[in-house]
């Protein structure tokens, strides 16, 4: 992602027109599905890092298209796997609350700034912070902490 976000800057890599739907068999995309949630159920991370660059590879699909359709499949997630967790007595209720409402605010502000960047932008910052999460994940198990 990071490599076609530089492409996209220099003007090298091939100018992909932009669909509105996701292509690719129903059954594959259930099975995608399933997956993402075991790995979500299993690290307790949102299935965000796994359905875009997913939905992007596997299934072509549009870049804008999977970042909503990402933020859309979450609600259902949230709600499953956030209530499963309240049952185990796994939440901090009065900071999940706190952290939900700065997340729904922001969802709106990202919603409406992301038309503002072109698909190879999103790319690359999706790329960094992909980047950034999996060296801080890797460093941190040597004992090694970044910022």
């Amino acid at each position: 992602m990071i490599w076609e976000g530089v492409e996209g800057f220099t003007g090298k890599g091939p100018a992909k027109k932009e669909g509105n739907e996701i292509p690719g068999n129903g059954w594959w995309m259930a099975l995608f599905g399933f997956i993402v949630g075991i790995a979500t159920g299993i690290a307790g991370l949102g299935g965000g890092y796994a359905l875009v660059p997913g939905l992007i590879y596997l299934f072509s699909a549009p870049v804008y298209i999977t970042m909503g359709t990402s933020l859309a499949v979450m609600v259902p997630l949230a709600l499953v796997g956030g209530l499963i967790k309240v049952a185990q007595g796994f939440v901090a209720l009065v900071a999940g609350g706190i952290l939900g409402g700065g997340t729904i605010i922001g969802a709106q502000v990202g919603a409406s700034i992301i038309k503002r960047f072109k698909p190879h932008t999103l790319k690359f910052i999706f790329g960094i912070y992909l980047l950034y999460v999996a060296l801080k994940f890797v460093l941190g198990y040597f004992g090694i902490r970044i910022w």
